[in-house]
């Protein structure tokens, strides 16, 4: 256990024990809690739903921190995706393989994408200029460290950070992104399944169509307007749209897109190719002899319980035959909203740009 009252600004860059909670901004302070390997094995995501080592919480200005940083960013591969699309389960995966650090959906930086989103907005408080890119510097640099020099950091950030695809990709030389999506039917009959997700919608819904990322191919539309299950088309059309702008920015070549599909149908080749795609070196036996029955059965949010693709697929369709109304009207809507039929078929498949 770390002592609350000798911590330094430099301790938080020797190791990840010390993982970045929480951005304070009246206070213009990081809150960290305690960690270590088996705790970020067993947290499905770096937010309120966290499994710390213990209560503890320590509290460092940024400003401190920033002047404490005495290395350049390390290389990190990121999940991007456009939400309830197995990414969860490619992080799991990848985490099964010997050598990599997986950090699945820290809240930290989806505060730094929010900063940056709202910071126009009356109604919040607006963060100074200077201040959000202490903020966001530090934040991407503590996302970079790892257990050991040779380890292969992976970051899942949450859907709510894919405005900052093109930034997160030029941090590092090295850095490169997979997005890894579901086609329209399959994440409109996961969203319809609970009411939470259509309450996540509506908040997903209001950040991305303040997003530049996601401008120029899909008609305006506004929120107020929308029937409920209009909302979870117009989130999967904009984040559509959102990657289609990234794989033609500057940044696109460090870029690949996966249908999750793949993912569930050949795990091993999938995460294989992925990963060599991403900088990791890896053999298809070492990902098969990784990819045990265990893991492949474990569901993704909790490991301990057993979750098989059959029973992926079985919950699927009943779900598409319970919604089959809204999802049926959602994909007409959807093709009436795109502003062309580009936008349901992502570029820089990683199939081709692994061959290529």
């Amino acid at each position: 256990m770390l002592n609350s009252n000798t911590i330094q600004s430099t301790d938080v860059y020797r190791s990840p024990d010390l993982f970045p909670l929480h951005l304070d901004i009246p206070t213009k302070s990081i809150i960290f809690c305690e960690m270590d390997r088996d705790c970020y094995k067993s947290t499905a995501f770096l937010d309120h739903r966290i499994k710390p080592l213990n209560q503890e919480h320590h509290s460092l200005r940024v400003s401190e921190l920033s002047a404490a940083k005495s290395a350049p960013n390390g290389q990190v591969a990121y999940i991007f995706h456009s939400a309830y699309c197995c990414s969860t389960i490619l992080s799991r995966y990848i985490d099964a393989i010997e050598g990599t650090f997986v950090l699945r959906e820290p809240h930290c930086l989806y505060e730094v994408a929010n900063i940056r989103r709202f910071n126009k907005d009356r109604e919040m408080r607006p963060v100074l200029r200077k201040d959000r890119e202490l903020f966001e510097q530090t934040i991407f640099s503590l996302l970079s460290r790892r257990y050991g020099a040779s380890e292969f950091v992976v970051v899942k950030p949450t859907d709510g950070c894919n405005n900052m695809i093109a930034e997160l990709l030029d941090l590092n030389g090295e850095n490169k992104g997979l997005f890894i999506y579901s086609d329209l039917e399959s994440f409109l009959s996961s969203v319809y399944k609970y009411p939470s997700r259509m309450e996540w919608a509506r908040v997903r819904a209001r950040e991305l169509t303040i997003d530049p990322t996601t401008n120029g191919w899909v008609k305006k539309q506004r929120l107020e307007s929308l029937q409920e299950w209009q909302i979870p088309v117009l989130v999967w059309l904009l984040h559509m749209a959102t990657i289609r702008n990234a794989a033609n920015s500057p940044s696109g070549r460090k870029l690949a897109t996966l249908n999750s599909r793949d993912l569930t149908e050949q795990p091993a080749d999938t995460v294989t190719t992925a990963l060599r795609f991403l900088g990791k070196t890896i053999t298809h036996d070492a990902a098969r002899e990784a990819l045990s029955e265990e893991i492949l059965s474990a569901y993704s949010k909790d490991p301990s319980r057993r979750y098989s693709a059959e029973q992926r697929e079985i919950e699927q369709q009943r779900e598409r035959l319970l919604h089959a109304s809204k999802i049926e009207a959602g994909l007409e809507w959807s093709r009436s909203m795109a502003k062309s039929p580009e936008l349901f078929t992502p570029p820089n498949n990683l199939w081709d740009v692994a061959s290529g």
